[in-house]
């Protein structure tokens, strides 16, 4: 409930076409400053400055409604406070949680096309939980703290194709997770199981290109049939025809 003209009115229920003199208010974080021309919608626009010194024109609406109360500070302020509020992400001089550690380098190579390890992640179809993406307490939730602190043990995918997701991840040791790298697993063709070394001697191609052709979703036998110079078009024109 808002005084305005010595007289009182509900915001949100006000009539859109009567237009109300907001100068001067402070409206959340928002104190207006003076009228400001219509925008694109022909909808009333004030000015006004932020608590923290932006200054943004905002509609008459939204104004009242508290649809925004903020530059888009509160908002910005809000999601690091989710990530603080338990002490996990290093800042004030804390140390960083060892599992805050590993799920911000997950979203990073997953979902961070500016990250150097993208390419092997994200840019190759693993994608995240909706719930981890968006949320590190959901993450700890589902995965429960590390067995032991520090480097001991690490974040792995089970089915090295599949996403990061609670049915298909794990802490793992170092060992575990050799075990579990791509290049180890036997891939089989035509009734013969070799690993990703001995598929690329049979091809007859450099097992780095070969291994990426894998990273890259290539079914084993375009990998082995395919001969060395062939581009992911004429991948891709291959697959669609068999």
């Amino acid at each position: 409930m808002f005084r305005i003209d010595g007289g009182t009115f509900q915001c949100n229920n006000y009539s859109m076409r009567q237009r109300r003199n907001l100068l001067g208010m402070k409206l959340g974080r928002l104190s207006v400053i003076r009228p400001a021309a219509n925008n694109e919608f022909n909808h009333t626009t004030w000015l006004c400055q932020c608590d923290c010194g932006v200054v943004k024109t905002v509609e008459t609406n939204k104004l009242c409604s508290g649809t925004t109360t903020s530059c888009g500070c509160y908002g910005k302020e809000a999601r690091i406070r989710g990530c603080t509020k338990h002490g996990v992400s290093g800042r004030n001089g804390k140390p960083e949680a060892p599992e805050y550690a590993s799920w911000r380098a997950m979203i990073n190579r997953c979902c961070q096309p500016g990250s150097s390890r993208y390419r092997r992640y994200g840019g190759r179809g693993i994608t995240v939980h909706p719930e981890w993406r968006h949320s590190y307490l959901a993450f700890v939730r589902d995965m429960g703290p590390k067995p032991e602190p520090k480097h001991a043990y690490s974040l792995d995918r089970i089915d090295n194709n599949g996403p990061y997701s609670p049915g298909n991840c794990r802490w793992a040791t170092m060992g575990q997770q050799q075990n579990n790298r791509i290049t180890n697993h036997r891939m089989t063709h035509n009734g013969q199981s070799r690993t990703l070394t001995e598929w690329a001697l049979v091809a007859g191609i450099p097992r780095g290109a070969f291994k990426r052709r894998i990273y890259m979703g290539w079914s084993i036998a375009d990998a082995v049939s395919l001969p060395l110079r062939a581009s992911r078009q004429e991948h891709r024109t291959q697959h669609q025809h068999s």
